[in-house]
């Protein structure tokens, strides 16, 4: 929120002025620590304060060339504060749906687009008459449980879950550790960031 051309505040300065006062210690730490280890590629995570009073998300990323008696420091800023904003709001949502699931007696499953981590809830394992597990089946193993005539739609589901198409929607059998069959109707949305991209998969069954 400084002006061009003003003159760049001292660390200190940016630690006591600039740095939300909740962060200030373990920001100053974190340098204090990349100074001592020699100063290899380094980032920290903190809130700042613009002149305006607004607090900020911000990534840092720094490194150093030169002789390492004179080190020159080099950095870059992000400001990530839409970002984390849109990340609470998609939490929250899903938080939402699940409370409501949870009291309907239906199973919800969410889907992270970016690093491809599935999870479920307690109600989607105890659908497959299983009681949660710290490790999810693999997709091969999921289908395995699908009835053999329902198969393809559950596999096609599976595979259109994991990109950012639109909804998916399909109806299968599945076998309970019992021995038993039971149908399930899978329905699931894509939610995305402020930009627009594709972000979760949220089911429901």
């Amino acid at each position: 929120g400084m002006p061009p051309g003003s003159t760049p505040p001292t660390f200190a300065q940016w630690i006591a002025d600039l740095t939300h006062p909740a962060d200030r210690e373990r920001v100053r730490q974190s340098f204090a620590a990349w100074s001592r280890e020699g100063y290899p590629p380094h980032q920290a995570q903190f809130r700042g304060l613009r002149l305006d009073g607004r607090v900020v998300d911000l990534i840092t990323h720094s490194r150093v060339e030169g002789d390492p008696g004179a080190p020159l420091l080099f950095g870059a800023v992000l400001d990530v504060t839409e970002r984390r904003a849109a990340e609470a709001e998609l939490r929250a949502a899903g938080e939402r749906a699940a409370l409501v699931a949870s009291g309907l007696g239906i199973g919800t499953w969410d889907l992270d687009l970016h690093t491809g981590t599935l999870r479920w809830d307690d109600q989607t394992w105890r659908l497959r008459g299983l009681e949660p597990q710290p490790q999810l089946p693999s997709p091969r193993e999921m289908l395995e449980r699908v009835h053999p005539d329902d198969r393809a739609c559950a596999a096609a589901m599976l595979e259109s879950a994991r990109t950012d198409a639109g909804p998916t929607d399909c109806e299968f059998r599945v076998r309970r550790a019992d021995g038993g069959w039971r149908w399930l109707a899978s329905r699931s949305v894509v939610l995305r960031d402020r930009s627009g991209a594709a972000t979760r998969r949220l089911g429901i069954e």
